[in-house]
């Protein structure tokens, strides 16, 4: 086996250092870049779930990733993305409003001719 001078380890010690910090540096650097795409991948999908459920719907979806970004950077995410998630949808189809022609009766009516359906005779005390 042959024998490495002292002055050549001293040099593959400092090589190695500065080789190590570099690729420290590299993986900090990706690890960040990785955190910066789930958070905004997390985000997106709140957003999406809020737009669906009609959820703040005064502001749009780039708004709303924008917005869900601060709460991150406030620590409430986590609490905002399980209150999106046991919500109810807002403001569209939770009810059926019948239409004025189907409370006067005739074909294709939801009351009888002859009379008020009996639900709402009694709605009405009649």
């Amino acid at each position: 086996m042959e024998k490495i001078a002292h002055t050549k380890v001293a040099e593959l010690l400092r090589n190695a250092a500065a080789v190590t910090r570099y690729v420290a540096a590299q993986r900090d650097d990706a690890l960040q870049k990785v955190a910066a795409y789930e958070l905004d991948a997390r985000c997106r999908h709140i957003a999406a779930d809020m737009q669906s459920k009609g959820l703040e719907s005064e502001l749009d979806y780039e708004e709303k990733v924008a917005h869900l970004k601060q709460a991150f950077t406030n620590g409430q995410l986590d609490a905002m993305e399980q209150a999106v998630r046991m919500s109810a949808t807002q403001g569209f189809g939770l009810a059926k409003v019948a239409s004025q022609g189907n409370l006067q009766g005739g074909e294709g009516a939801d009351i009888p001719t002859d009379g008020a359906h009996p639900l709402v005779m009694h709605i009405l005390g009649e």
